[in-house]
């Protein structure tokens, strides 16, 4: 594995610049585990320790319990806690590099006891791996989360295992399976009774039902995930952006816009407004507006070469084409098509690759306006009307 100077360096090759105010003790927590896992029993605590100390003190006593409370539902307690939640919030940034180092000396660190706190750090382990489109490897980081919280009899580590598979049977295009361990995270989830996994469970039967136009669960799970959404402007971003593709999906362009216009103007990572942008290129080009479609395309090819996971950047590649095509710009579409096939086939994202393949470039009829019966979610987002872009959005895109 690559040392804690070499993972960072990756990492800012991506992101350009620092990721914030403590990088040097990022990488300080890094290195003290490296060291660790060389060291003598005695001095591997020591080292160990001092790494959490380290990653207590970056993080701040308030960062630490909002996270821990989100991430666990419970206070920090074990040593290695300020650890996994650093790397937590390294993978969120984009240095997943360092946090997979991180987390892979922590490891080495554990003398073979693994207790409930190192079921959280194999899980952000998982989660890295999945985000960095390692998805084989993912998968053996979940299933050993599973086989822990098996042993354990851990509810947690249970719906972490079962929402990690979920996600990787959604990358890997198996629909079926998908669905059914979707819902099944769902129960899972509520019995752990964590908040954060109730809602991703919920979004996941969301995105099933949206896939096989099963809209009335759809909506249902989508309005709970959004009721469940966090307070953090990421967090809501996504649960905006996420409920505007399943309106889009249903061919609700007026709901769905108003959504993902609302999530280019907050603060979210860039694989949120990845998905935003592509979404808000198709409804704008449903719409016949081509400003709008212009600047958000302009928007996704700013991103591409940015440290959002490659899935994000494949997706928002081939919402893009569509948009493109909507609008008459075949030649156009048919390369931005085959950028994102690229990548698909490269990274093996069987569904995005065979949406790619099958991409039809004839311009398509605009769907018809849907017959939404009442429903909490879509009051929610057009309570949000007038439907338009944030003001600088507007100024950048020209209308």
């Amino acid at each position: 594995m690559p040392s804690a100077t070499a993972a960072y360096r990756k990492d800012l090759q991506a992101h350009t610049r620092p990721f914030g105010d403590h990088d040097a003790e990022w990488i300080a927590v890094a290195s003290l585990l490296e060291h660790a896992t060389g060291a003598t029993p005695d001095d591997r605590r020591h080292l160990v320790g001092e790494a959490a100390r380290v990653a207590a003190e970056a993080l701040g006593p308030d960062e630490l319990t909002r996270l821990a409370r989100r991430e666990w539902g419970a206070e920090p307690s074990a040593v290695i806690d300020p650890i996994t939640l650093l790397a937590v919030i390294e993978t969120e940034v984009g240095a997943k590099a360092l946090a997979g180092t991180t987390l892979d000396h922590a490891l080495q660190c554990m003398d073979g006891v693994f207790e409930l706190p190192a079921g959280r750090l194999l899980a952000q382990r998982a989660r890295v791996a999945y985000l960095s489109s390692e998805l084989d490897a993912a998968q053996e980081w979940y299933d050993a989360v599973l086989k822990l919280g098996l042993q354990l009899d851990s509810a947690e580590l249970q719906t972490r295992a079962a929402l990690g598979e979920v996600s990787l049977l959604h990358m890997r295009g198996n629909h079926p399976k998908y669905q059914q361990r979707a819902r099944e995270a769902v129960t899972l989830a509520r019995r752990a009774g964590i908040p954060r996994y109730v809602g991703q469970a919920h979004y996941a039967v969301m995105m099933a039902g949206a896939f096989f136009k099963q809209f009335d669960e759809a909506l249902e799970h989508g309005w709970e995930f959004l009721r469940l959404a966090g307070s953090s402007s990421s967090e809501r971003a996504f649960a905006l952006q996420s409920v505007g593709q399943l309106l889009f999906d249903m061919g609700d362009i007026r709901s769905a816009r108003t959504a993902f216009a609302a999530v280019v103007g907050l603060d979210a990572r860039p694989h949120i407004h990845l998905a935003a942008l592509g979404g808000l290129a198709m409804s704008a080009a449903t719409s016949g507006d081509a400003a709008t479609m212009e600047w958000a395309i302009a928007e996704i090819l700013r991103l591409r070469d940015s440290v959002a996971p490659r899935y994000a950047v494949t997706m928002a590649l081939v919402e893009a084409a569509i948009a493109l095509r909507d609008i008459g710009r075949v030649d156009d579409a048919a390369r931005m098509r085959d950028e994102a096939l690229s990548l698909a086939v490269a990274h093996r994202f069987n569904e995005l690759s065979h949406r790619a393949e099958t991409l039809e470039l004839t311009p398509m009829p605009a769907p018809p306006s849907p017959a939404i019966t009442h429903s909490g979610l879509v009051e929610s987002l057009r309570g949000l009307e007038p439907v338009r872009l944030p003001r600088h959005v507007a100024v950048a895109a020209g209308v």
